[in-house]
């Protein structure tokens, strides 16, 4: 709000003043009126000589009279002059009202432009947070994958089926490659496992890998913990990993009792 504006409002109450300088201009031109007219000659029932004479040579009732259309006359000036004066104080009041409204109401939207901005800031770390949680979570998971994935099937031979996933190529996959590929890598070693089980019984039987139920927890926490919280071109990376996959696939591996035994942990 502007000085102009702020000083309208007292402009406007010296205004209201107004109608009580135009009462007093016309109760002293109708005193001037009134004076002139008593200095007046008439001649009243054969008697000549001014009105003021005859006013005081007067019966009670005829100077009562008189007096009241005198007091009468000054009564309906003030009296004008006072609702003319409230109505513009009223007015007054009702434009100071209204820029006080104003006001305020710039000053709400200020305060919700600034609560915006907080929360924006707000918004924006909490996403760099999740980022970095994400991250963090991601890197783990997939070293709890390669380790996991050392688990192979053998015979006493030279015979085996291969390593559930192998190390050797996954490690150099980037991001996405590594984690589309998991339940690929996962269904050809399985396949394997049973083309060699259905050659021979003497078959070395790995322990279920620990570092795969590490891997299901840490996927979990990402799709229901951090996926929410991050940007939505971080959900996007999220989902092109088909996280939940991966979990299926272990969840089966896991379900599977006859391909595990009470070997040593990988």
């Amino acid at each position: 709000m502007s000085e102009t504006d702020v000083r309208k409002p007292d402009s406007l109450a010296v205004l209201t003043y107004i109608p009580l300088f135009v009462a007093a201009i016309f109760t002293a031109g109708f005193g001037w009126y009134v004076c002139r007219l008593t200095r007046e000659s008439v001649v009243i029932e054969g008697i000549n000589n001014t009105r003021f004479a005859h006013f005081l040579a007067g019966t009670p009732n005829a100077m009562g009279d008189t007096l009241a259309g005198f007091v009468g006359s000054l009564t309906l000036i003030w009296v004008v002059a006072s609702v003319v004066q409230q109505s513009m104080e009223l007015r007054a009041q009702r434009i100071e009202f209204a820029e006080m409204v104003k006001a305020q109401s710039a000053q709400v939207k200020a305060l919700e432009a600034q609560a915006a901005i907080f929360q924006d800031e707000k918004q924006r770390r909490d996403e760099a947070h999740a980022r970095d949680e994400l991250d963090e979570l991601l890197t783990g998971v997939r070293h709890q994958l390669l380790r996991g994935g050392c688990a192979s099937w053998e015979t006493d031979g030279a015979e085996g089926s291969g390593d559930l996933i192998p190390n050797s190529s996954f490690r150099e996959y980037d991001e996405t490659t590594f984690f589309t590929r998991i339940p690929g890598s996962v269904e050809y070693t399985l396949e394997a496992l049973q083309e060699l089980e259905s050659r021979t019984s003497s078959i070395l039987y790995p322990k279920w890998p620990t570092a795969f139920d590490d891997a299901e927890r840490d996927i979990v926490r990402m799709i229901e913990t951090v996926r929410p919280r991050v940007s939505e071109a971080m959900r996007v990376r999220v989902d092109r990993l088909k996280l939940p996959q991966i979990n299926q696939t272990l969840s089966f591996l896991r379900a599977d009792k006859s391909i595990w035994n009470d070997g040593d942990d990988w």
